[in-house]
């Protein structure tokens, strides 16, 4: 079937709006037999990408990523000087009908021309419906939480499954509610839970709440550094805000003592846990900030934590404001 379609320009369109059926049709698919259009409707663009880098490793060539409208069609009319065959990975929002109709029109021709190969991502459907004759088309845009939990299951099991090993249906749950289904945080743990249970043929629940935890307290730390050290704005997560103002008050703390000191170097014997590559960075980091930047943020973050706890209102961007632009 897949080989027929493939013989010609302009291929049929394959629709489908699951995942399963659309990764075994890439797999029946040799290099050759590849369509020449893959149309990816999705909300969450992490995972648009992941699954376009499902058919480019089947293509084996090298891809072309471009982000807007005009680049696409410029691309697609002129294509690459130097490369006679590849992947263009097109990552596009909303469209015009007009912008719409001129995207199918310039598709058509880039498969019928052999050029090579286009997959195109989108953030919300576009009307026209574009490639509705062209290609295969992967709608997942209409899916409720429970669509969107069994697509992590079926990502997350197979990657398990090349660890050869398989997470319990518990652990997916503890998984979900740990991230909240976002799905770059989900391989970030699982991937520490592979590391963590190495050998072992099943992951449990119990596996997930240890190692989830630490993964989630190495990501709030750094966050902390970034805001203090760094001076840059994050983005938290309600549920993980009290270690937000733990990490935030040590950092606080230790750059406000390093400040006490002339040469803030001369601080090292109070923070032997620091590794000095680093203790040195943050000596310099406290020279350039000064002791009043760390005495305004200890105050800041302080009455930050105190309003949290009594209110339960946080806002991470008004205390950035508050510590980096009050003087």
């Amino acid at each position: 079937m897949y080989s027929d379609i493939c013989k010609v320009h302009v291929e049929a369109v394959l629709q489908y709006t699951s995942v399963a059926p659309f990764l075994n049709h890439l797999q029946k698919s040799s290099q050759e037999h590849l369509l020449s259009v893959y149309t990816i409707f999705i909300k969450d663009l992490f995972e648009g990408k992941y699954l376009a880098g499902k058919i480019l490793e089947y293509s084996k060539v090298k891809p072309v990523y471009l982000s807007s409208f005009e680049e696409t069609i410029s691309y697609m009319q002129e294509g690459s000087l130097f490369i006679s065959s590849e992947v263009m990975v097109a990552t596009l929002g909303r469209l015009s009908t007009k912008e719409s109709r001129l995207l199918e029109k310039a598709a058509r021709s880039y498969a019928a021309s052999d050029k090579g190969k286009a997959v195109f991502i989108f953030t919300e459907k576009v009307l026209p419906f574009v490639f509705q004759e062209i290609g295969a088309v992967l709608d997942l845009l209409g899916g409720k939480r429970w669509d969107v939990e069994k697509r992590r299951s079926f990502y997350l099991q197979e990657r398990a499954k090349k660890r050869a090993t398989a997470l319990h249906p518990t652990a997916l749950s503890a998984l979900f509610k740990s991230s909240d289904l976002d799905l770059p945080r989900l391989f970030s743990v699982a991937d520490a839970l592979f590391s963590y249970t190495l050998g072992r043929q099943i992951i449990t629940q119990e596996d997930v709440k240890k190692v989830a935890l630490s993964t989630v307290e190495q990501s709030v730390w750094q966050k902390a550094e970034r805001f203090v050290w760094e001076k840059k704005p994050v983005l938290v997560d309600k549920s993980a805000f009290s270690l937000f103002f733990i990490a935030l008050r040590k950092q606080m703390q230790m750059g406000y003592i390093l400040s006490l000191f002339a040469d803030p170097m001369e601080g090292k014997a109070l923070f032997p846990k620091v590794w000095p590559s680093l203790f040195e960075t943050r000596a310099r980091q406290v020279k350039r900030l000064g002791k009043s930047y760390f005495l305004r943020g200890r105050k800041a973050v302080f009455s930050a934590e105190y309003t949290f706890r009594t209110t339960g209102v946080f806002d991470p961007f008004h205390l950035y404001a508050h510590v980096h632009f009050t003087s």
